[in-house]
């Protein structure tokens, strides 16, 4: 399998990749043939470069259509023959023509629980990152249950966060309530979230490597949720949820 690895960030989990491939720990996969990365600046540039990666930048808003942009990263996959796409902290809409050309051979992590069936989760544009964590955090504490989070790897559709879901991996959370929103309430959000962003950190990368191992085999995993993220009479703690995580981590 030829793998390109998506990033726009610290490339943490490009790194678990790469590293898996390097030790054996990943089979049937090519050293990785291009990382691409939407950020000049992303940390993770010099990190694939430093591990012998061939790197390639395109910049969102050197294009003018998300059709132009898909074209130059189709370009630069097909040059390489690349099989597989793995986006990891890979921040831009996915245009459509990638989706259409790599259909279900395009997966994305998220850090946090997702719901394609249904929706009202803890995905969308603009969730990411530290922001799904807190989110999800606040969401737990003012529902005063289900004190647990996931790391998710899903198939990417032309939607943010709305592709198939093939796997997860569950992590207990702290279990706190509040009876209000307040200053305490926000300081223990910005505390926590980092300490639970670090947790999670290694659970998605033993997810992604996993689940990249399956697919070389052949296998493609499928999960399925038996009831709601959200019902109904918890969207509105929901949208409550992310809009304090927006505020927090703007």
């Amino acid at each position: 399998m030829n793998l390109a690895i998506f990033i726009s960030g610290s490339g943490t989990t490009m790194e678990a990749i790469l590293n898996a491939i390097k030790t054996s720990r990943l089979k049937n996969v090519h050293p990785v043939v291009v990382v691409v990365s939407s950020d000049p600046k992303a940390e993770g540039v010099w990190k694939a470069q430093n591990l012998g990666c061939e790197v390639e930048i395109t910049y969102r808003k050197d294009y003018k259509s998300l059709e132009e942009f898909g074209q130059q990263l189709l370009a630069i996959c097909s040059y390489r023959s690349v099989d597989f796409i793995s986006q990891n902290g890979w921040l831009p809409l996915t245009p459509s023509n990638v989706v259409i050309e790599y259909k279900n051979r395009i997966i994305n992590q998220h850090p946090g629980p997702l719901d394609s069936l249904y929706g009202n989760d803890f995905g969308g544009k603009g969730m990411y990152g530290a922001r799904v964590i807190c989110a999800r955090l606040a969401y737990s504490w003012l529902k005063r249950s289900e004190y647990w989070t996931e790391a998710v790897i899903h198939l990417v559709s032309e939607e943010f966060d709305k592709g198939e879901i093939i796997n997860v991996s569950r992590m207990k959370l702290p279990q706190l309530s509040f009876s209000k929103i307040d200053q305490v309430f926000y300081e223990q959000l910005k505390q926590y979230t980092p300490i639970i962003q670090d947790k999670l950190r290694p659970i998605e990368h033993e997810l992604v490597i996993q689940t990249l191992q399956a697919i070389a085999n052949g296998l493609i995993p499928s999960f399925h949720r038996k009831r709601r993220l959200a019902d109904l009479k918890s969207i509105d703690i929901l949208k409550q949820a992310k809009e304090i995580a927006m505020h927090l981590y703007p």
